[in-house]
């Protein structure tokens, strides 16, 4: 069947921002009448799946096209959680090419699919290679990871067309159609309604399916016996002893804290004679990085950017990360690295890192100075030092009953 789109007409005095935005909006639309049209329409099946249906699920894919940092990282405790429940079956998640190099880090998943977004948007045929590997897999389980409070048209492509078995996605009403399992959407707009962390929106996903022991936080897999980049960082920083406290200032926009205040949370530590302090930062953090080390250039060991292993070596070394709410913040958490998040506009309570030992700051409900943040730097490290205690009398008893960061549903 052949269907026609009229394309968006030009009005006088709108502006190219307006005019993008328009035409963004007609492709998508485009787009889901094509995709109406090719896709294979779901036969909805109960929720949760009876025992015989689970018990046949022994391919799974999950379907994440984002390539930020952090995003990809809160993803990774329905990646643990699938993987526990369906220890058996390959696991396999489509990943953005940005952070093709996470995959090393995160064990549960035993085959990465590499996504290359900037291809896909010069020329989108580019993505018939990839949807036609997909189909050959013959996968029973496939999980759209979107976030659930937007309807990406790339992810639901990708799981509607994929020829998985059982779809499973949020309840979009243009995607239900294209869903075996279609998971309810809460509502946030009761005045009282809790506010869900995006770690439980993915998990959501797998809860709609059966009972799981699922992970509360994202996790990334430590390097073992680690004698890289943190490791010789950490001696260059001496003396020994001294927690190391990691500054990055990096964040978008209004998420970013201002560099200056950084720089006087690291005089504050240096003042103390009680911390070393590293700053890392990214390439998009050149200027605001310049700033602190301008305003504080006795007081931290610049580090520069770094590669990825490098990167995640380093945060293991610290004893503190402190950043806004940025993709390196959110991988410190997973590392269980004690982090200091500072929020200024995203939602913290959706946000936030869950580790034991992290203090998160929203600046919708407090102000944030440097000093409050100082503050919370001493939390976390307290925190830091006592599990560091407690795993060594552990480990020292020969006890394998270490501080778990999974919990039974």
């Amino acid at each position: 069947m052949r269907f026609r789109v009229a394309p968006p007409s030009r009005r006088s005095g709108e502006g190219r921002e307006t005019i993008a935005g328009k035409i963004e909006q007609w492709l998508k639309g485009a787009g889901r009448l094509w995709l109406r049209q090719v896709a294979p329409k779901a036969t909805p099946m109960s929720s949760p799946l009876p025992a015989a249906e689970l018990e046949k699920i022994s391919r799974i894919l999950v379907v994440r096209l984002d390539d930020r940092l952090g995003n990809i990282v809160l993803l990774t405790a329905l990646l643990v959680a699938l993987k526990g429940r369906f220890s058996r079956a390959q696991l396999t998640c489509l990943l953005s090419q940005r952070y093709s190099d996470l995959k090393q880090f995160i064990p549960s998943v035993d085959e990465f699919l590499i996504f290359d977004r900037s291809a896909l948007a010069h020329n989108p045929v580019r993505v018939r290679p990839l949807l036609k590997h997909i189909q050959q897999q013959n996968y029973d389980l496939v999980i759209n990871a979107a976030d659930d409070r937007s309807l990406s048209f790339n992810h639901l492509m990708v799981t509607a067309l994929s020829g998985g078995r059982i779809r499973v996605g949020h309840d979009h009403s243009a995607a239900r159609r294209y869903y075996e399992v279609s998971v309810p959407i809460p509502s946030e707009k009761a005045k009282d309604a809790p506010i869900r962390h995006v770690t439980d929106m993915h998990l959501d996903l797998l809860r709609a399916l059966a009972p799981i022991r699922s992970t509360t936080r994202p996790l990334i897999r430590r390097p073992r016996n680690d004698t890289g980049f943190g490791a010789a960082f950490a001696f260059r920083t001496q003396p020994s002893g001294k927690p190391l406290v990691l500054i990055h200032p990096g964040g978008r926009g209004p998420k970013r804290w201002k560099p200056k205040h950084f720089a006087e949370v690291a005089r504050s530590l240096h003042a103390t004679g009680d911390y070393r302090v590293g700053l890392v930062w990214g390439p998009a953090d050149i200027e605001a990085a310049d700033v602190i080390l301008e305003a504080a250039k006795d007081a931290v060991h610049p580090v520069g950017v770094l590669a990825f292993d490098d990167l995640v070596s380093l945060i293991c070394s610290a004893t503190v990360f402190v950043a806004s709410d940025c993709g390196p913040m959110h991988l410190a958490s997973a590392l269980d690295t004690a982090t200091v998040a500072i929020f200024l506009v995203s939602d913290a309570g959706k946000y936030h890192p869950r580790g034991d030992n992290d203090v998160t700051l929203d600046g919708r409900h407090e102000r944030i100075t440097p000093e409050r943040v100082v503050e919370a730097i001493g939390t976390a490290a307290a925190g830091a030092r006592e599990t560091a205690a407690k795993r060594a009398a552990l480990m020292a008893g020969g006890s394998s009953d270490v501080p778990s960061n999974t919990e039974p549903e």
